[in-house]
């Protein structure tokens, strides 16, 4: 790209600041993020005792899920309201 000072590299459309997120989409990635906290805490608590591997993992594979989607929608793609071609 040319630009008064001369050649400048192109630059990413991701390096520009995004807006800030709307409150209900961060409310509904913590809620998600506390639930895969309880799920996780929960499952280790009525997991027989002593622990063994599977229910541990168990545990972690359902916690994951809540965590997925609490990340999915904080990290929307792309942001809402926008398309790929209006990012370039």
């Amino acid at each position: 790209m040319l630009s008064e000072r001369g050649f400048d590299e192109p630059r990413s459309p991701w390096l520009h600041a995004s807006p800030p997120r709307p409150t209900g989409v961060v409310m509904s990635a913590l809620f998600f993020a506390v639930c895969g906290v309880l799920e996780l805490g929960l499952g280790l608590l009525e997991a027989p005792k002593p622990l063994t591997f599977w229910p541990v993992w168990e545990a972690l594979g359902r916690a994951i899920l809540y965590w997925l989607l609490g990340a999915g929608l904080y990290c929307r793609w792309p942001s809402a309201g926008r398309s790929r071609s209006s990012i370039v």
